[in-house]
């Protein structure tokens, strides 16, 4: 029995689909709609299938690439922003580096994630422009569980999503009325 309490506890594993918490807002529509290629997604941690630690059991990432990737996906729900394939024409190329990812255990009974990613947007008519984005939720840790974990991740990544969604319209609206302008 005395090994028994020696013994850690098994890793949890976080599935790699990310659930969006935000609904799309009333936005007006270009009158064309953005094209966006994500360009890649990249994890550029040092410990890449590690998530934290919560209540002492380890979390692992089933494929953090997968997750980001996934969470990027839902720009394409912004009718603003159409994304694009490999090889299409774009208006505005997204790098996505994945910097920090992770959950801990808080004061007492509590919990927090904390997400850090870069974007690189590259617009077809300007400069690379580079931009960091944090997002963090906390929250009680009721039982460490594998869904309660997964959620209070996607909630910090969907704080990210929200920045760079408004961020990356803002971009090819000004990419955009510079076409225009040439344009004419």
């Amino acid at each position: 029995m005395l090994l028994a309490g020696c013994e850690s506890p098994s890793p949890m594993n976080v599935s790699p689909q990310f659930a969006a918490e935000r609904s799309n807002r009333n936005v007006t529509p270009l009158k064309d709609a953005c094209r966006v290629r994500i360009a890649a997604v990249n994890d550029a941690r040092t410990a890449t299938d590690s998530m934290g630690q919560l209540a002492g059991r380890p979390i692992r990432a089933q494929d953090s690439l997968q997750w980001v990737g996934s969470a990027f996906d839902w720009l394409s729900r912004d009718r603003r922003l159409k994304l694009v394939s490999e090889g299409d024409p774009a208006d505005l190329v997204l790098t996505v580096d994945l910097l920090k990812a992770y959950v801990r255990s808080g004061a007492g009974m509590g919990k927090a994630a904390n997400v850090v990613v870069r974007v690189r947007y590259t617009p077809r008519n300007g400069a690379e422009d580079v931009q960091l984005y944090r997002g963090i939720d906390t929250g009680v840790n009721w039982a460490t569980a594998e869904d309660e974990t997964k959620g209070v991740l996607n909630r910090a990544l969907n704080q990210v999503l929200n920045q760079v969604n408004d961020d990356t319209a803002e971009r090819c609206a000004k990419v955009l009325a510079v076409a225009t302008e040439t344009r004419t």
